[in-house]
């Protein structure tokens, strides 16, 4: 059996690059005619500042590093982990996390968002938690991916009807 490829410095960071930007411009859909087109060009002119470039191709891994250090040190990825754990608090989702959650719940016709009832139901099925005060910062990541799914699901049929 072949052995897994080890990903690159530079495709981690193009990775987390992406992951934080979804996040922190609220982008689901990368395509360029789609739902998020403003998001995607208000992501543009902020990698462009600074690098010059628009798109993450076309940076360097130095010019990479330093934007997914801007997004670290925003809230919008978790910072590295260490060694020996993480301190007081320091499994808790982030801020971030915790809006994307709550606008995610919105979307899907919760009202209450982050406090949701239906919200907390989802989260003891899929993250095994009593209640959303509970998430560790990998259950909230699963949280997200669920949340998504089902709204992208949800999006599917109403475009099938």
């Amino acid at each position: 059996m072949p052995s897994p490829r080890k990903r690159s410095p530079r495709n981690t960071a193009l990775g987390l690059l992406h992951k934080g930007a979804a996040i922190r411009f609220e982008i689901r859909n990368w395509s360029e005619d789609g739902p998020d087109a403003d998001m995607i060009a208000l992501y543009r002119a902020w990698l462009s500042d600074g690098t010059g470039q628009t798109s993450a191709r076309e940076l360097s891994v130095d010019q990479l590093d330093a934007k997914v250090r801007e997004l670290r040190r925003g809230g919008y990825l978790d910072a590295r982990k260490t060694r020996g754990g993480q301190g007081a608090g320091g499994d808790r989702p982030t801020q971030a996390q915790v809006d994307h959650i709550g606008g995610l719940a919105r979307d899907l016709g919760w009202s209450r968002g982050w406090e949701d009832p239906n919200l907390t139901a989802f989260v003891v099925r899929t993250a095994k938690v009593s209640h959303q005060r509970m998430l560790t910062r990998t259950g909230a990541t699963k949280i997200i991916n669920g949340l998504e799914h089902w709204l992208a699901q949800r999006q599917a049929q109403d475009g099938v009807r």
